[in-house]
């Protein structure tokens, strides 16, 4: 029996039998679609697409890289494009990435990961949304195993639903999370609170979680990147705080998990190649990165840029890009958008149409993948990618 390492979501499951993936609802790999490049909606050869796209960069003068992520050697070999036609770089969505990035250089940092988890849990609290959908067997590989070191595992949900078997559930919505953990450290320190708070809905539940926090041996807050709602910035800042001082007399951890390890991937090796994770622009010199001057979705809305280099899935990325000439690499198997463009390349998926390295959704580990189809029809993109830079 052949195993893989599943890509179906960020928590890469490993040793899944060919048969199991039908039981997981991310893990949907249809057969490797038949599709050629395309020039201003005509089709042409693999060849043909390159030599054109590589006239439009020569050509640029603000050429503008923008990715949804990527695998390892496809990240390395993008960049290398990048530095080549001195363009500025970001990831789709990174406005996002920026909070948790924010919060992290705001605060003190106890990350764990998924084994360890997994392994030495006795008390976790899971807050926000998005585990059932994004990540099906979260609960099933990392929650529901008894841990290592102690007897049983306590579960605590605080958000709207409670998808998985809890000790307790704290209902809110996403607007009051900085408002539950504010309390929870306000009472942890021994602070005097208005009575207005002793008389919410939620304080009786917000001091069984507290007793929780306390017994615990090794305590783990967890959450999506993705399902904190909008005060996502201030939601981490709060946790970070919370888990601060708990962690002064007790072991005590944060585990922020992102749902899209290609985003992870990418943000991990442009760390490594440039320093930056994204919002950046090559230069003769080296690098400069700025926020808001590199900002993808900036540039675009204020047309700055004259040429889109856009690697990733175009299938729900499409916005702005009608206004400037773009070349796309796009992994999404999807033809719809190919006339819409310059040129239009499809590629494979790193762990569907050939093997590869992707970082797991707690950002810690690197997994190795192995080709899911057989015979796949699609290049590599790493390796068109590295052809390009050779055409330029």
């Amino acid at each position: 029996m052949k195993l893989f390492t599943c890509r179906g979501c960020a928590l890469l499951c490993q040793n899944v039998a060919t048969g199991e993936f039908a039981a997981c609802p991310k893990a949907n790999f249809s057969l490797s679609p038949e599709l050629s490049p395309q020039i201003s909606g005509k089709p042409a050869s693999l060849e043909q697409a390159l030599q054109a796209a590589a006239e439009l960069l020569r050509a640029s003068h603000f050429p503008l890289l923008l990715t949804t992520g990527a695998a390892v050697a496809e990240t390395r070999a993008m960049l290398a494009v990048a530095e080549k036609i001195q363009a500025t770089v970001d990831l789709v969505g990174s406005a996002a990435r920026l909070d948790t990035i924010h919060a992290w250089q705001t605060q003190h940092i106890y990350q764990t990961t998924l084994t360890e988890l997994r392994q030495r849990a006795d008390v976790v609290c899971v807050i926000g949304e998005g585990f059932a959908e994004k990540m099906p067997y979260f609960y099933r590989d990392f929650i529901a195993p008894k841990p290592q070191f102690s007897e049983q595992r306590r579960v605590v949900f605080i958000g709207e639903t409670a998808p998985f078997e809890k000790n307790l559930h704290l209902y809110c919505k996403s607007t009051q999370f900085p408002q539950i953990l504010a309390i929870l450290l306000a009472l942890l320190k021994g602070k005097r609170l208005e009575k207005a708070v002793y008389e919410l809905p939620e304080f009786p539940k917000i001091l069984q979680l507290l007793e929780l926090f306390r017994s615990a041996n090794y305590g783990v807050i967890t959450w999506l990147n993705a399902g904190l709602g909008n005060n996502a910035d201030l939601t981490q800042s709060m946790i970070y705080q919370l888990i601060n001082f708990l962690a002064k007399s007790q072991r005590f951890t944060a585990l922020s998990l992102i749902d899209n390890p290609e985003n992870i991937t990418f943000t991990e090796v442009s760390t490594w190649r440039t320093g930056f994770p994204f919002r950046y622009q090559f230069i003769e010199q080296g690098v400069l990165a700025d926020n808001w001057k590199y900002d993808g979705a900036r540039i675009l809305a204020a047309q700055e840029s004259d040429i889109v280099l856009f690697v990733g899935d175009f299938s729900k990325n499409t916005i702005y890009f009608n206004q400037v000439p773009t070349i796309v690499f796009d992994t999404s198997g999807n033809a719809a958008m190919a006339n819409r463009v310059a040129v239009w390349i499809p590629v494979g998926k790193t762990g569907i149409d050939y093997s590869g390295q992707l970082f797991r959704a707690d950002q810690g580990s690197v997994m190795n993948l192995n080709a899911f189809r057989e015979n796949s029809t699609l290049p590599n993109l790493a390796a068109v990618l590295r052809e390009l830079c050779a055409e330029l």
